[in-house]
């Protein structure tokens, strides 16, 4: 047998060695791959809660509002990921963020611009209201005492179907409503979880399962005390901290002003809907004029003109991003986030 090394034989070992190499490599990464894929989890938008600072705001420990969130439990055990941004004005970083389904809270200032000649300067809060959607505190509030009840209430407790002919003539009649955490279902939460977890890894057998059912009972409980603050901080803010609390707006009326005639109909629209005036945020400096644990200015702040170095919270105004649509279960986490504000930057403590 002739068992010779010859340069021929030798590359064709080396040949051959270096392919299966290419091949092991190959399989190792798709094998990862693979395994990576079945044993992560995919977050949906409303699970990344994000807070935007948008330009001309200055914000000082966002950091450890973002820690905050979740080693305070403020939003709940559905929200996998917290973080913050800054909104770069030449890139109309903010509009593009939110069209990519991203974004929670805004905080955008309603400081009237000092006048440049004959031209008409804008306001920037009214800009993102007109540009990008964002609610209407009076529709968050009920829209999410909405949801409690359509998904989590017992049966017959009470009437808010779309037949609802009080509710059709005057929506308004959810403000006065106060969420029971007596009405809660536990089978209807069970079942509701049970449902929008499907393909979820975090749970894939039946303790996994269950243990999520505690923790969807604990945060539809938590939501239901945050909405009652928000709905008694709806109805009290204005005597407590005055007029100037909330920023009031018809949407697209700025819009219509840079542009007549263009606008006209939508803005009726909005008049004749019930949103003429709607509040659309609060104002941080108002909102801890008066005191609290911490002053709004130490979280965000803007320049009081455009030539001094005088930095305060007046006319920040904190927002809602409405991307219902893409996070039907988790939108109302916002509410939750307005609570830690409020409490944490004011005298109000519900």
């Amino acid at each position: 047998m002739d068992n010779r090394i010859t340069k021929k034989r030798l590359q064709d070992l080396l040949s051959y060695d270096w392919l299966k190499a290419v091949l092991i490599v190959l399989g190792v990464i798709i094998a990862w791959e693979f395994i990576y894929s079945v044993a992560s989890v995919k977050l949906t938008a409303g699970q990344e809660f994000k807070v935007f600072f948008d330009q001309n705001i200055y914000h000082v420990d966002s950091d450890n509002i973002v820690g905050t969130l979740k080693d305070k439990n403020i939003v709940s055990y559905d929200v996998l990921k917290v973080g913050s941004e800054n909104m770069l004005a030449e890139y109309n970083l903010l509009s593009t963020r939110i069209e990519v389904g991203e974004g929670d809270i805004v905080f955008t200032d309603n400081k009237v611009a000092e006048p440049d000649g004959d031209k008409k300067v804008s306001i920037r809060a009214k800009e993102v209201v007109d540009g990008t959607p964002i609610y209407s505190y009076e529709v968050l509030l009920r829209e999410s005492k909405k949801y409690i009840i359509d998904n989590f209430y017992k049966d017959g407790v009470i009437d808010i179907s779309k037949e609802n002919p009080l509710l059709l003539k005057d929506p308004s009649v959810l403000d006065e409503l106060v969420l029971d955490l007596a009405n809660l279902d536990e089978q209807k939460i069970e079942s509701v979880f049970r449902q929008r977890m499907k393909g979820d890894n975090r749970f894939r057998n039946e303790e996994q399962i269950k243990e999520g059912i505690k923790d969807e009972k604990a945060r539809i409980e938590k939501l239901v005390s945050d909405i009652n603050f928000f709905n008694a901080f709806m109805q009290q803010a204005e005597t407590i901290f005055g007029q100037n609390i909330f920023m009031r707006y018809t949407k697209y009326e700025q819009s219509e002003d840079f542009n007549p005639g263009e606008y006209a109909e939508v803005v009726q629209r909005e008049k004749n809907n019930g949103r003429e005036n709607a509040i659309y945020g609060i104002d941080m400096g108002v909102l801890s004029a008066k005191g609290g644990d911490k002053n709004a200015s130490s979280l965000v702040k803007l320049k009081t003109t455009n030539t001094d170095e005088v930095f305060t919270a007046d006319n920040v105004i904190m927002m809602v991003i409405n991307l219902k649509d893409e996070q039907p279960h988790l939108q109302y986490e916002t509410i939750s986030f307005i609570r830690y504000i409020v409490q944490t930057y004011s005298i109000f403590k519900g």
